[in-house]
């Protein structure tokens, strides 16, 4: 076999152009159903955006508590109250724990400031030498 029935063999192989075989056509035609359905899934989806905490009270009130006792009811600095209570000022608990509290409003400041100080509500339901304290128990 020579160079030119080599040559004469690949060229008989190849699709003339603007053509495509069968194959193709159904490959093409699975990537645009799965393509379709991935752009119907992300139009479904939305963020959710609450407008009340995520947490029972029980939790924020919890560290409103701790805040209280590390600090004495005045502001303390986030990275080191957490540092105090064994937790990673920067997981998405602590962070959830800290914008509930806000919500609530036991606590000034998010989960991206230096410091973070009781509010009078959070004060008034955490110490118990307060007139009008409140009592929450279970």
């Amino acid at each position: 076999m020579g160079k030119s029935d080599k040559v004469s063999t690949i060229s008989k192989r190849e699709a003339k152009p603007g053509t495509t075989s069968r194959q193709e056509n159904a490959t093409r035609a699975t990537i645009e159903a799965a393509n379709e359905r991935v752009t119907t899934e992300v139009a479904r989806r939305r963020r959710v955006v609450r407008n009340f905490p995520a947490s029972p009270l029980e939790e924020p009130l919890a560290f409103a508590k701790q805040i209280f006792d590390f600090a004495s009811g005045g502001p303390a600095r986030r990275l080191t109250l957490f540092d105090h209570i064994n937790k990673s000022p920067e997981s998405g608990a602590s962070r959830q724990l800290i914008v509930n509290a806000g919500k609530y409003g036991l606590i000034k400041g998010g989960y991206q400031s230096d410091v973070i100080e009781l509010t009078s509500d959070g004060a008034r339901a955490v110490d118990p030498q307060m007139p009008g304290a409140r009592s929450i128990s279970r």
